[in-house]
């Protein structure tokens, strides 16, 4: 069967290989015109044999890659084909089925290039909807990951609330986290340097009533596999939730805590590709084991960093200021030792005035 439902319960099934170099592909179709397999990562490869696809679209283009593959199980170990891989993000399985789905509607089987041609608009619109959704994954687990630092750092149940109420960043905020008038913008990235978009000179210099900006620069790596040291957002959210409960009462915390897990789905516009940590902790689209590579507390006041800002955009009466976005590339070292300041806890403590006595990476 090659119906949407058929399919999506063969991908499910398809289990990642126990090595980064094994591969095992599923045939959806008899006439293996269309295959199906699972990355040691946990993403979804699918596989049409014969001649190098052309594809139009440059998101398309960016994640096909047309050469020779190697099997190690399921018929003849090598064979010629163009490969579409999809990313790790929220229901990729669904978006891998209903990609097959088209392709074989449209004809894969008798003419490949025709039917991915046709198809191209769908994939291109797929590949972005999940490439956004990783994004907002990314960036969801980087805030967590200073909140949980600075419930730590509190410890106790008046400012474990304020450092809740601190955090907007899963709205349409202006800004991550408030605590008074200083703000807090939380960056993360999969690089392995502090580059990061910025949507426009707010995030890079205080606004309004806030005297003081620390722009939080955070480095994660996703991991095939989960191993000694290795974190992922559900262990993340239950680590909050419990030190949450631990300080304050089941029954004092219940309410914050459940505005906290809507909070939480609601990241990244939430809907049907928002976490719901009491129905998806298992769900392997979020379960994805990654590891801390560094945390920088970047002085945004610091005239140190060299950044776009008011004033520079000012001298050009004919620009926008609202429309400008750049990427910014910070230094491992602007003042010394002063700006940044670099580990989880040590950043997390000063800026909620606290002097840690160790920290970690």
């Amino acid at each position: 069967m090659t119906d949407y439902e058929s399919l999506l319960a063969r991908i499910i099934e398809i289990q990642a290989p126990a090595q980064p170099d094994d591969r095992s592909v599923e045939w959806v179709d008899s006439a293996e015109a269309l295959g199906v397999a699972r990355t040691y990562n946990n993403r979804v490869e699918l596989f049409i044999p014969g001649p190098e696809i052309e594809a139009r679209l440059p998101s398309v283009r960016e994640n096909l890659a047309h050469q020779i593959w190697y099997r190690t199980s399921g018929g003849s170990p090598e064979f010629e084909a163009s490969r579409l891989v999809l990313p790790a993000a929220g229901h990729f399985n669904q978006v891998a089925a209903f990609i097959c789905t088209e392709l074989l509607r449209n004809g894969v089987t008798d003419d490949a290039q025709r039917s991915f041609a046709i198809t191209e608009p769908v994939i291109d619109l797929a590949l972005m909807r999940l490439h956004l959704s990783d994004q907002a994954l990314t960036g969801l687990i980087g805030e967590l990951l200073l909140m949980e630092a600075m419930l730590v750092a509190t410890q106790d149940g008046p400012g474990i609330e304020a450092v809740f109420n601190a955090w907007a960043g899963f709205g349409r905020s202006s800004r991550d986290f408030t605590l008074g008038t200083h703000g807090i913008e939380v960056k993360t990235t999969t690089k392995t340097a502090s580059s990061h978009h910025a949507q426009g000179v707010h995030q890079v210099e205080p606004q309004g009533a806030e005297s003081a900006l620390t722009l939080v620069s955070i480095s994660i790596e996703w991991l095939g596999e989960a191993t000694d040291g290795a974190d992922a957002l559900p262990d993340l959210v239950n680590r909050i939730v419990q030190r949450v409960v631990s300080a304050m009462g089941a029954d004092p915390s219940q309410q914050m805590l459940a505005e906290f897990l809507v909070h939480v789905h609601d990241y990244g516009g939430g809907g049907d590709s928002g976490y719901d940590h009491l129905t998806m902790a298992e769900n392997p689209a979020f379960d994805r084991p990654f590891r801390l590579r560094f945390v920088r507390g970047y002085d945004m006041t610091d005239r140190n960093i060299k950044v776009i800002r008011t004033e520079d955009i000012a001298e050009r009466p004919h620009t926008d200021l609202a429309s400008v976005e750049f990427r910014v590339l910070l230094p491992a070292k602007v003042s010394g030792d002063l700006n940044p300041i670099v580990g989880l806890n040590k950043t997390a403590s000063s800026l909620i005035g606290i002097t840690p006595e160790a920290d970690i990476q």
